[in-house]
């Protein structure tokens, strides 16, 4: 493999950041709604959000939930 498509695939990697201003808008039985202002921090390469943000604030929200019914698990 050459040099450019390693430094290419290795650009993909960035810190993701924002997590901290997530805003627990609702939360009752069975439910939660966050809210979070993106920010350079979760961009991805392409300037658009990571899907590796989204995904982390939805594991956020389901974990949410499960305390929301009296249950401590671990989300996948």
């Amino acid at each position: 493999m050459d040099d450019i498509r390693k430094k290419a695939a290795l650009s993909l990697i960035s810190p993701l950041s924002g997590f901290e201003r997530a805003k627990l808008e609702e939360f009752s039985e069975g439910h939660s709604l966050l809210t979070v202002e993106p920010d350079e921090g979760a961009l991805n390469v392409h300037g658009i959000v990571h899907g590796g943000f989204l995904y982390t604030l939805s594991d956020i929200s389901a974990g949410m939930i499960s305390y929301s019914l009296g249950k401590i698990c671990v989300t996948l």
